[in-house]
């Protein structure tokens, strides 16, 4: 009897730690509208957030924005209205094609200091996952 309830009980008690865990995981990141982290983007250094933005994905040009934006007749490109794109994926571009110019929620930590392509974006989104 004493095995049975062990055998029953052990299991149970490792899937509830794993939830609790996953839970964990989940909760460590700020959910922060992504205006507001442009907004107040040094407030989030080291921060690990998640934002819902929209995802570009391609050859020098990784990022999260609010909202679909194009460059139109070669006006300056505005590089304050997103947040360079560090992903932790393969260097296979399989992500790009199936993730980019969508809408996507991302979880990573904010730095400040490193400015994505070229310098010009107010900060990078590190150990990017993207979820969606």
């Amino acid at each position: 009897m004493k095995s049975l309830i062990s055998r029953a009980l052990i299991p149970c008690l490792l899937l509830l730690q794993a939830c609790s865990h996953s839970k964990n995981l989940q909760s460590e990141y700020s959910k922060v509208p992504l205006d507001h982290l442009l907004d107040s983007i040094g407030s989030y250094q080291n921060k690990k957030v998640e934002i819902w933005g929209y995802y570009v994905c391609g050859f020098e040009h990784t990022v999260v924005q609010p909202e679909v934006q194009t460059v139109r007749d070669n006006k300056s490109y505005d590089w304050t209205g997103r947040i360079w794109v560090e992903a932790k994926r393969s260097k296979s571009t399989d992500l790009c094609d199936s993730l980019s110019n969508r809408n996507v929620l991302i979880r990573g930590t904010i730095d400040s200091s490193r400015h994505g392509h070229e310098g010009g974006y107010p900060a990078t989104i590190r150990h990017a996952v993207i979820v969606q």
